[in-house]
C-alpha cells in the first residue's frame, strides 16, 4: 500500500452529533464523509464506532462523486438505450443504473479496505 493513498470514510447517521461536525463534511442527510490517509481514517472509523455510528471505508479512487451518473451519460453522449450486463434486456437511460452498464464486480476492489 502506498503511502500516499486517499482513503473515504463515510459514517451513517441521524442524529446532529458534535463530533459529526468537527470531522466530517455533510454529504446527504444521513451521510458525512472524511478523506484523508488511511491511519487518520482508521483512528476516526474507532471514534465513530465507540459512538455507534455505522461506517464505510475505502479507498478515494473508487468511491463516486454525488453527480457520477449525469457524467457517465454526458460521456456517452446521445445513447437512449442500455443493455443491462446482468439480465441482458435493453432498458431506457432514465431507469437504469450505472452497476448494470458498468457492473460493480467489475471495479477492482482491495480487501483490507472493506469493499
Amino acid at each position: 500500500m502506498q503511502q500516499n493513498e486517499q482513503f473515504t470514510l463515510e459514517v451513517y447517521s441521524d442524529r446532529n452529533a458534535r463530533f459529526l461536525k468537527r470531522y466530517f463534511s455533510r454529504r446527504s442527510d444521513n451521510v458525512y464523509i472524511y478523506k484523508g490517509n488511511r491511519k487518520e481514517c482508521d483512528r476516526l472509523q474507532r471514534k465513530a464506532a465507540r459512538r455507534g455510528y455505522s461506517t464505510k471505508l475505502y479507498k478515494s479512487i473508487y468511491g463516486r462523486s454525488d453527480n457520477y451518473r449525469k457524467i457517465f451519460f454526458d460521456q456517452k453522449g446521445s445513447q437512449e438505450v442500455y443493455r443491462c450486463v446482468y439480465c441482458g434486456r435493453t432498458v431506457h437511460k432514465n431507469y437504469i443504473t450505472i452497476d448494470h452498464v458498468i457492473p460493480v464486480f467489475q471495479l477492482p476492489t482491495d480487501k483490507s479496505v472493506g469493499l
